[in-house]
């Protein structure tokens, strides 16, 4: 692990344009340095030597408050699925939640070019099953994306997002593709 990381692509995958992102020309001088700092990154031949202390421990940290948080967590809704498409909406649908803890639930949705869930929609664990707009998703109407569901407590714990993941299309039969 290291403080530097050099992937051509941002973390946030802003760039939005053809890979690598950015071109080649754009790339951060210090990710060009061929000194010990850059070239030590995760490879075949990674060593304890090269192991910055600080930011490893900051990372433990992290992961370990991460696993705590999800230790408290509800458990991700059971038998997740969705229909509906990429232009009107999608509606989900889960198993009743059983769990007592859970507050509400959120819905979020991702670009299918993208790694990361836009916006979250909460909705009630009696709610239903809600038509929720691409927009509301924070996404084009028409743009492909995947949708998911979470379980969120009282003190704001949250599972993991149920799996698979479905996708929506524009075609306005139920989803094609889960993941």
């Amino acid at each position: 692990m290291e403080t530097f990381e050099c992937s051509p692509s941002p973390v946030d995958n802003s760039c939005g344009g053809p890979l690598p992102c950015p071109p080649p020309a754009n790339v951060p001088a210090f990710c060009k340095d061929t000194s010990f700092v850059t070239t030590h990154q995760h490879s075949p031949n990674d060593q304890v030597q090269f192991i910055t202390p600080t930011y490893a421990a900051r990372i433990a940290q992290v992961m370990a408050s991460v696993a705590g948080s999800l230790a408290r967590a509800p458990v991700s809704p059971r038998g997740f699925n969705a229909t509906g498409n990429a232009l009107q909406g999608v509606k989900v649908k889960f198993d009743e939640i059983e769990d007592s803890r859970v507050d509400h639930l959120v819905v979020a949705a991702r670009s299918v070019n993208e790694n990361f869930y836009r916006q979250r929609v909460s909705i009630s664990s009696g709610e239903g099953h809600p038509l929720i707009s691409p927009t509301a998703l924070g996404l084009s109407p028409g743009d492909s994306f995947f949708v998911s569901v979470a379980a969120v407590d009282k003190q704001g714990h949250e599972s993991l997002f149920s799996y698979p993941k479905y996708a929506a299309t524009q075609a306005p039969a139920p989803f094609p593709v889960c993941l």
